[in-house]
């Protein structure tokens, strides 16, 4: 019997504690209060954790900001180089989450890893002076003003192109002729 008297003044001090510790008989709480209370006992458990090794939780995130910060004098492109780039590779212009600087180091280590393999195979002068001939082709069907046998001439011209470029053939045939009439 004595053991159960003790048990229950155990049970009284610790509620008149409990009482006492929130300084008013009240028989509601505030969510704040519970929020700071359950606050206070996570971190009295976890920060224990975090003063041992401060340096073992690096997350991606952190590593994105460092790797960005030290690369941050390096040139970039531009996005729309980085997405053309891309696109030339058959790559996905912006995967889930990364930002244009993520999207240009990934095109550089693309770049880096496999190269452009028609890259001499390409003649830029010759895709350079059919830009600059169309250019100078449309200047001109705009500055024609509204002739219609101008504008058929100089589309019929778009679509066969330049004569200069059939020069060579028609040149060298006609240099035969003259030998074949000649001998």
């Amino acid at each position: 019997m004595d053991f159960l008297k003790a048990e229950i003044a155990r049970k009284k001090r610790q509620l008149e504690q409990d009482v006492e510790s929130t300084t008013s008989k009240k028989t509601f709480f505030k969510r704040g209060d519970l929020m700071t209370k359950q606050r206070e006992e996570y971190l009295s458990r976890y920060k224990k954790d975090e003063v041992e090794d401060p340096a073992a939780e690096v997350g991606p995130s952190r590593k994105r900001l460092e790797s960005t910060d030290q690369d941050a004098t390096e040139v970039t492109y531009s996005r729309q180089e980085v997405i053309r780039g891309l696109r030339e590779r058959g790559e996905p212009i912006r995967l889930f989450g990364e930002t244009n600087s993520e999207a240009f180091y990934r095109l550089r280590r693309i770049e880096m890893l496999a190269p452009e393999v028609n890259k001499g195979l390409r003649n830029d002068f010759k895709d350079a002076m059919d830009k600059v001939d169309q250019q100078y082709l449309e200047e001109m069907v705009k500055g024609h003003g509204e002739d219609e046998n101008t504008k058929l001439m100089i589309l019929s011209y778009m679509k066969m192109g330049p004569p200069w470029k059939n020069y060579s053939s028609y040149h060298s045939k006609l240099e035969q002729k003259k030998m074949t009439t000649n001998s």
